[in-house]
């Protein structure tokens, strides 16, 4: 029984370049034609079907590629409004989404909750399906796409080895939303305490431009994580709080979080507090009151540490 057309007809369509061009080919030979795309992974272009006999001939096309489990293939000449509707033509037209249902993120991320759904079980299936070295290029691939890269973190627990994927690349220039979804489902204390250079990647994050809100959850989260100390220079996270301007407003959550970090010695034996004045003396557009130590003791420290700074030689 011959499989039935999408009930929107595509006859009407105005595309410059029918499938197989001019009428070069009899029906025979566009037959064998399509057999050859099939079976040798050439990048038939079905989307550019525009008559009943060229629907046909992608019906044909997408059962040999059902028949040797092949990816979808597709030129990115589709225009990105026609995407969905072009995929969802194949999927009627009886094409095996679950062969790649990655594909269904980037032509049709409305159906993207759907798509997780068959990649997760795809992945079950055949773990290695889509590896670290994949999906990073696919996270890369489509950086731009707010929408794609949510879908494709949802796959992380299901990513072979996905303790080696690099997060803090991944959330790099996202929206905070997507960043915050990403680091505080799948960072877990395992990842955040390893060290890259000398640093966790706890304190890598500190020296980006994640968010403070960000920061401090997976603090709270995790607050074994501000007891650790770097290997290179043995600073805690509250260190480098007290150095960097933008991780200000951090340091009056993280001593409550973890009091006794405040006299933690660095290996220079420096506390925290210590490196305020040190701080100033190298920004001097920092020499101002706003930023000054009575700033730090109004309107950052909470009150139980005013009085181990009260009274201190900061020179």
């Amino acid at each position: 029984m011959p499989m039935k057309s999408p009930s929107h007809s595509i006859e009407s369509e105005e595309i410059k370049d029918p499938i197989f061009g001019a009428n070069f080919f009899d029906t025979h030979q566009k037959k064998e034609l399509i057999k050859y795309f099939a079976n040798n992974g050439y990048p038939f272009e079905w989307h550019k079907s525009k008559t009943q006999l060229d629907e046909a001939f992608v019906q044909y096309y997408l059962h040999l590629m059902n028949v040797n489990q092949a990816r979808l293939n597709y030129h990115g000449s589709i225009n990105p409004s026609d995407r969905s509707r072009k995929l969802l033509d194949v999927i009627v037209w009886g094409y095996d989404i679950t062969i790649c249902p990655e594909v269904i993120f980037d032509l049709c991320t409305i159906f993207g909750n759907i798509g997780v759904k068959l990649t997760i079980e795809k992945l079950k299936t055949i773990p290695n399906y889509i590896n670290v070295d994949k999906f990073e290029t696919l996270i890369w691939s489509f950086r731009n796409s707010t929408m794609v890269i949510y879908y494709l973190a949802q796959l992380i627990p299901y990513i072979q080895n996905s303790e080696n994927l690099d997060l803090l690349r991944i959330v790099d220039g996202q929206p905070e939303l997507l960043s915050s979804f990403i680091l505080e489902n799948y960072c877990d204390i395992t990842y955040l305490e390893s060290e890259n250079n000398g640093a966790s990647k706890f304190v890598v994050l500190l020296q980006s431009d994640i968010s403070n809100s960000i920061i401090e959850r997976l603090a709270r989260k995790y607050p074994k994580l501000l007891y650790q100390k770097s290997s290179f220079n043995n600073q805690t996270p509250l260190h480098y709080c007290f150095t960097n301007k933008r991780r200000y407003q951090l340091i009056k959550p993280f001593i409550e979080i973890a009091p006794e970090t405040i006299n933690y010695e660095d290996k220079y034996g420096y506390k925290p507090y210590h490196l305020i004045p040190e701080y100033l003396d190298h920004e001097t557009e920092l020499k101002t009151a706003d930023f000054g130590l009575d700033f730090f003791q109004n309107h950052i420290l909470p009150d139980s540490l005013n009085h181990i700074l009260l009274g201190k030689s900061f020179k």
